[in-house]
């Protein structure tokens, strides 16, 4: 079954990766670029603030900051160490069949971060702000482009995805309830 598994994880990603055009690498490079999302951010808390007010804001901030640096090094500190997957990039197998718009980066890539992170500020934020469905549209686009870019770069397999996508949706779900307590207990 693993086996199996890994083929399907390898195949997907080839076919993923192998739909590549010029015009579209330096999309997917920018894409994946943590600093450029600093806009969308910070949009994204004033209206959390506007929401919440300031004690609110402040509050929901540090929930974010902590959801996110929860679900970074869950991805980052401990599963990729511990499990030592390689990146596709690093792997022989199919490192020769792999289009490397960007080059490769570090050694190991389960679990994503890019996408626990990405799910984890779309789950949470959807959550406090309650959004209208262009919104909700916006963030789960947001979400499955993070993720084709990061197979799309050659940067992880769909395994890492999805392994990602369930730690940023786990911490989302715990860090919310948890700061919902606070905060009802602080008004």
């Amino acid at each position: 079954m693993f086996q199996f598994l890994s083929e399907l994880d390898k195949n997907a990603l080839l076919a993923i990766n192998g739909f590549h055009f010029s015009w579209l690498d330096q999309v997917m490079i920018f894409w994946s670029e943590k600093l450029v999302w600093l806009p969308f951010y910070a949009l994204l808390l004033f209206q959390i603030f506007r929401k919440y007010g300031v004690k609110g804001g402040i509050l929901f901030s540090i929930g974010i900051a902590l959801g996110i640096i929860l679900s970074d090094q869950v991805a980052s500190a401990l599963l990729k160490p511990m499990v030592q997957r390689p990146r596709p990039c690093h792997e022989p197998e199919i490192q020769a069949l792999l289009y490397l718009a960007k080059g490769c980066g570090g050694q190991f890539g389960f679990a994503s971060s890019h996408a626990s992170n990405s799910m984890f500020v779309a789950i949470f934020c959807t959550f406090l702000l309650k959004p209208k469905p262009i919104m909700k549209s916006i963030f789960v686009v947001w979400v499955l482009v993070m993720a084709w870019s990061r197979m799309y770069l050659g940067a992880h397999y769909p395994g890492d995805i999805l392994a990602g996508w369930f730690i940023g949706g786990f911490w989302a779900l715990l860090v919310y309830h948890l700061f919902l307590k606070i905060k009802t207990s602080l008004d």
